[in-house]
């Protein structure tokens, strides 16, 4: 008896699993989070050639995140450049 009451309690928890759906496809079975989804792949598509072009844009500059290093970060930061970076930043924080 208590034999089959074991067996009894795994088919029973099968058959649960069997009809626990992962998250992950509850989540993209739902209507409101499918219309989202939607509109933002809307949104990619129509901006996709304005982003490309502002990346080609910049391309020019590709060397400052290629290859600066950490001597050349340090460097800048010891710089005028950068206290001035600081100033500025500070006055706008003030400003807001």
């Amino acid at each position: 008896m208590e034999a089959q009451a074991v067996e009894t309690g795994d088919e029973m928890k099968m058959n649960i699993n069997a009809m626990v759906k992962p998250l992950h496809k509850i989540i993209a079975d739902n209507k409101d989070v499918a219309k989202v989804m939607m509109q933002l792949n809307a949104a990619v598509v129509i901006h996709r050639n304005d982003v490309t072009e502002l990346l080609n844009d910049f391309s020019v500059y590709d060397e400052l995140w290629k290859t600066v290093t950490s001597c050349q970060c340090s460097a800048w930061r010891h710089s005028t450049c950068y206290s001035d970076f600081i100033y500025y930043k500070r006055l706008y924080a003030c400003m807001q």
